[in-house]
């Protein structure tokens, strides 16, 4: 770990919508000089576009950021086509996938209608079904030429 402690009248950091200076509160707290990730405390992070490099611990949701590391929340939302973007809440993760009831928790089943089949409890009506256990009505209506249908009243 680099440990190097030294004043530094400013710091300039180029961001996503200009020129950012650091107040020297901010550069005071922020002056472990750094090659990587690695050179820093736990839970910080090293800002490569600074000279000298320094560590800084993550940031707040709205932060311009280019590395989930950067962020706080640990996800860095950019645009596909953009280089930086801010700091986010991850996306939800997906619902688990299912190829049978057995796979769900207590009281969900798996909507085999649904591609990737997912676990989700009984469905409202207009819901897609091929079983009548997935609604919430207990009737999934298929019509005679289908192999799917959907839950009605």
């Amino acid at each position: 770990m680099i440990a190097n402690k030294k004043r530094i009248p400013f710091i300039a950091l180029t961001v996503t919508c200009g020129l950012m200076l650091l107040s020297r509160d901010e550069v005071e707290a922020a002056t472990t000089e750094c090659a990587s990730d690695t050179d820093c405390s736990s839970g910080e992070f090293c800002i490569l576009a600074l000279t000298p490099p320094v560590c800084k611990p993550p940031q707040e949701l709205g932060a311009p950021c280019k590395r989930d590391v950067v962020c706080a929340s640990h996800f860095c939302d950019i645009p596909a086509d953009a280089t930086a973007g801010v700091c986010a809440l991850p996306p939800p993760a997906p619902p688990p996938t299912c190829a049978s009831d057995t796979d769900c928790s207590s009281g969900e089943f798996c909507i085999v209608a649904l591609t990737p089949p997912v676990c989700k409890p009984p469905q409202e009506a207009g819901a897609p079904c091929k079983r009548d256990v997935v609604c919430a009505s207990q009737l999934c209506d298929i019509p005679a030429d289908a192999t799917a249908g959907v839950c009605a009243l």
